[in-house]
């Protein structure tokens, strides 16, 4: 009998790469102003476009969207740029609850200063959302894998990128450590000419 073979389809992509971290970055994230989130467990820079002020850093992580969208997705005559950028401060014991990012198409998140056991992120599948099986039974499973399982850690720390779609759920976990937790997070939209004659629409 021949080797089975299983097709994955339609699997939601997030993208993992390394951009070293400079000192003056995470001083500047020392010296931002932050307000308490209204979830009282984070706070987030009161400027909300603060890759202007770090145009190196904001021009390194666009050449990773570039690689992501390009390489990997194939997008052609596509254009993404940033909506908007923050820095999160997680204090000890602080977290973030299961969210997605509206009114945008990418997201990403950028680790600037990540102490040891400060708290990894998790990605969450959506209610009915590629589902094997209906929400009316659900399997017992000998091991969990990416196909199979609700949520799925990545381990995080400094200089660490993501990028994943908006839409796709995520949270993260408390921060166990005795310092704060610095990250970088931004949501991208995109611009051309998508489709051709009665579905052609110009961003």
């Amino acid at each position: 009998m021949p080797e089975y073979k299983v097709h994955q389809l339609w699997p939601k992509p997030v993208y993992e790469n390394e951009i070293p971290v400079k000192t003056e970055w995470v001083d500047f994230a020392h010296k931002c102003e932050y307000e308490r989130m209204a979830s009282e467990n984070g706070d987030y820079t009161i400027d909300k476009y603060v890759l202007n002020k770090l145009p190196d850093l904001k021009k390194l992580i666009l050449e990773q969207v570039y690689l992501f969208t390009t390489n990997f997705l194939k997008t052609v005559d596509t254009e993404f740029y940033y909506l908007n950028s923050w820095i999160v401060k997680h204090y000890p014991n602080d977290w973030a609850q299961r969210h997605m990012h509206s009114n945008s198409l990418l997201s990403g998140v950028y680790y600037l200063d990540t102490p040891e056991n400060a708290g990894d992120i998790k990605f969450i599948r959506g209610y009915g959302e590629q589902e094997i099986f209906p929400s009316a039974i659900t399997p017992n499973y000998s091991e969990f894998n990416w196909v199979n399982s609700t949520e799925t850690g990545v381990k995080v720390s400094n200089g660490k990128l993501l990028i994943f779609p908006s839409n796709l759920m995520h949270s993260v976990e408390p921060n166990l450590s005795q310092y704060n937790r610095y990250s970088l997070s931004f949501n991208l939209f995109c611009k051309g000419a998508f489709g051709e004659k009665e579905s052609q629409l110009t961003l």
